[in-house]
C-alpha cells in the first residue's frame, strides 16, 4: 500500500496546498518512519557552460509569443540548467492538466511549471542589469546522478517531477534558455541562477538554491580575429602559455580541415615551434563554449593531423596530449562543436610553469603572456603570496635590461588572482619585492616597483582560496615624463620613458590649471628625448594618446 500525505499549511504558498509528496518507497509501498523524505534541489554549476550568441526573432516566433524575447536581432547569454535532486524524496508534481501552478505552452504543446528558476545578471557592483526569460519548465527525469537511486525513469512532461538522485536538464539551445544582454557594455558580470526562487517547493535544505558564475561580456566583433586563417596563426614564443580570443566572428577557410568532424565554422589558429622533445598537453580549459581542438603539422599537400579531441576536458572543453619533436612547427586549431563560438582559450603546457624551477621566461622589456593554473600546486617551502593562502601558483622569470619603474599586472585573467614579485634563487629563500591582491577591478592584481637592470626577478601568480584558471601576465616599463633639464636660456630637454610602441601626448601649461596639447610622440626605442622651446611654457605633463 502506498502512503501518501498532502502537506498543507495555513500560511504556505499555493504549491504547498496542492502538491503531494510521496512518503516511503513509492514503488514498493514500504511505509517510512521518522521525518518524511523531501527533495533538495540544486543547480549543478559545472554544467552551466555560458556562451554568447546572436539570434533573430520574428513577431510570430514562439519566443516572442511566450514573452521571453522581442522581435529583431538580439545578443543572448545562453547557458545550461541542470537541476539535481540530492534529497531523500522525489519532487512530485504529477499530472499538470488541472493544476493552477502550470500553464499550457501552445508553441511547445505541453505544460510548464511556472517560476521554477530565476536567472539574474549582475554587474561588477552587484546591481541586477538583466533577467532571464525562462519562466516555465517541464520537469522530467533526464538522467540519474546517484548510482544508488532507482535507475528507471519515472517522470515526463505528462507526469512531472524529479526523482531523488536524478537530474532535469534544460540545454542552452532550447527556447528562452538565456539572458538577453543586448546593449550591455563590455565587462565582467555575474550570472546568478536560483531554483525555486518563490519557495513554492518544500525542501530539506533551502540554503543551497543559488549559484553564481562569472561571465565576461566583450564588445561585439565587427571583423574576424587576427588569427582567423592558418596563414596568420598566432606565433607562440614561449614553452608554455595561454591565449584568449573571441571566435564569434571567426570563419572557416575553404581548404581548412573539419576538426574532429564537428562541422565547426568559427576556427582560430596558433603556431608553436617545440623548443625541446617530449610530451605536450594542450587544452581549451576556460573556454565559454563546447570546443573542438586539433594539432597538425604542415606538409607539402596540406595538414597532417597529429591529435584531435572534442570533450576530453571539463565542461565540454577539449584536451590533447602528444609527443613533440624539437624544432617541429605545430599548428593548433580551436573551433566550436555544432558551430559554437565564444571565448576560446588555448593552454599550452609541455610541463608547465607550476614549479619555481620551471618558470616561464619573459623575453622582452614589455609584453603579455598566459598560463593555466587550474591544475597547478603549491610547492614545499613556497611563501603565501600577498599573505593569501592560495594553492595554485604559477611562476615567471624576468631580467630587465634597463633600470626604471615597471608595472606588472594580471589584467585579463579569468579568476581572482594574487600577484607577488621576489628575488632569490630557490623557492624557500625568496626575498619579497612587492605584492598585491585586488589592486585592479574584478579581482585582478597590479604592482609597480623600481626594477634594476640585470636583476633576476621571480613573479608568482596564485588564486584566492586556491582557485585557478587562465592567467594573463602583463609587464611593461611605467610610462613617465622625467623632470625637464634646462639646455639653454629658452629650451629644455624632455625625456619620456616607457614601452616600445607607446603613443603619447605632451600637454603644456603656464599655471597648472589650463592645459593645451603641445605635441604627440611615438616611442620607438623605449626612451624618447625632445628639445623643446619653453617660451611662455613652464609646466609639462604626459598622457597616453
Amino acid at each position: 500500500m502506498k502512503l501518501v500525505s498532502a502537506i498543507v499549511a495555513p500560511s504556505a504558498p499555493p504549491l504547498l496546498a496542492c502538491m503531494a509528496l510521496i512518503l516511503g518507497d513509492p514503488v514498493a509501498g514500504r511505509a517510512q518512519t521518522g521525518p518524511p523524505p523531501l527533495p533538495d534541489l540544486i543547480i549543478w554549476n559545472q554544467s552551466v557552460a555560458p556562451v554568447i550568441e546572436f539570434d533573430t526573432f520574428l513577431a510570430e516566433s514562439c519566443e516572442v509569443v511566450e514573452g521571453c524575447a522581442v522581435p529583431g536581432t538580439r545578443r543572448l547569454l545562453r547557458f545550461n540548467t541542470e537541476t539535481r535532486n540530492i534529497g531523500t524524496g522525489d519532487l512530485f508534481l504529477g499530472d499538470p492538466k488541472n493544476s493552477p501552478l502550470f500553464r499550457y505552452a501552445s508553441c511547445h504543446g505541453h505544460y510548464h511549471f511556472n517560476d521554477f528558476t530565476e536567472y539574474r545578471l549582475r554587474d561588477s557592483n552587484g546591481v541586477v542589469v538583466a533577467l532571464g526569460g525562462k519562466a516555465g519548465f517541464c520537469l522530467i527525469d533526464s538522467f540519474p546522478i546517484d548510482p544508488g537511486a532507482n535507475q528507471q525513469r519515472r517522470y515526463n512532461c505528462d507526469y512531472q517531477g524529479i526523482q531523488a538522485g536524478w537530474a532535469d536538464v534544460y540545454s542552452r539551445d532550447l527556447a528562452c534558455q538565456w539572458v538577453d544582454i543586448t546593449g550591455l557594455p563590455p565587462g565582467r558580470y555575474t550570472l546568478e541562477m536560483e531554483v525555486d526562487p518563490l519557495n513554492q517547493i518544500p525542501e530539506s535544505n533551502e540554503t543551497n538554491n543559488v549559484i553564481r558564475i562569472g561571465v565576461g561580456i566583450d564588445i561585439p566583433c565587427g571583423e574576424p580575429p587576427a588569427n582567423d586563417n592558418h596563414e596568420n596563426a598566432v606565433e607562440i614564443p614561449y614553452a608554455s602559455a595561454s591565449y584568449v580570443v573571441d571566435t564569434a566572428c571567426a570563419t572557416r577557410q575553404p581548404d581548412e580541415p573539419d576538426h574532429y568532424g564537428a562541422g565547426g565554422s568559427h576556427s582560430v589558429w596558433y603556431r608553436w615551434v617545440a623548443p625541446s622533445s617530449g610530451p605536450v598537453t594542450v587544452t581549451t580549459a576556460g573556454s565559454s563554449f563546447d570546443t573542438v581542438l586539433a594539432a597538425y603539422r604542415r606538409a607539402t599537400l596540406g595538414f597532417v593531423l597529429v591529435e584531435e579531441d572534442d570533450d576530453g576536458g571539463e565542461s565540454s572543453t577539449s584536451r590533447i596530449v602528444f609527443v613533440a619533436n624539437a624544432g617541429t612547427a605545430y599548428y593548433f586549431a580551436i573551433d566550436g562543436y555544432a558551430n559554437g563560438s565564444g571565448r576560446a582559450v588555448l593552454n599550452l603546457n609541455p610541463g608547465g610553469n607550476d614549479a619555481f624551477s620551471r618558470c616561464t621566461m619573459l623575453m622582452a622589456e614589455a609584453g603579455r603572456v598566459g598560463a593555466f593554473s587550474g591544475t597547478a600546486t603549491r610547492e614545499s617551502g613556497e611563501p603565501q603570496h600577498a599573505s593569501q593562502p592560495g594553492g595554485r601558483s604559477v611562476w615567471f622569470c624576468w631580467m630587465p635590461t634597463q633600470s626604471g619603474p615597471v608595472e606588472i599586472s594580471t589584467a585579463g585573467s579569468l579568476f581572482d588572482t594574487v600577484l607577488a614579485v621576489y628575488t632569490g634563487a630557490s623557492v624557500n629563500s625568496l626575498v619579497p619585492v612587492v605584492s598585491d591582491n585586488d589592486g585592479l577591478p574584478d579581482g585582478q592584481s597590479r604592482v609597480t616597483f623600481p626594477a634594476v637592470a640585470g636583476t633576476p626577478y621571480r613573479v608568482a601568480v596564485d588564486g584566492i582560496g586556491g582557485t585557478g584558471g587562465v592567467v594573463i601576465l602583463n609587464w611593461r616599463p611605467v610610462l613617465r615624463l622625467l623632470p625637464p633639464i634646462q639646455v639653454s636660456s629658452n629650451a629644455v630637454k624632455l625625456t619620456i620613458g616607457g614601452a616600445v610602441g607607446d603613443r603619447c601626448v605632451i600637454d603644456s601649461s603656464t599655471n597648472l590649471a589650463d592645459w593645451t596639447e603641445f605635441t604627440r610622440v611615438s616611442n620607438a626605442t623605449g626612451r624618447v628625448e625632445l628639445i623643446v622651446p619653453t617660451a611662455a611654457r613652464e609646466f609639462f605633463r604626459l598622457r597616453t594618446e
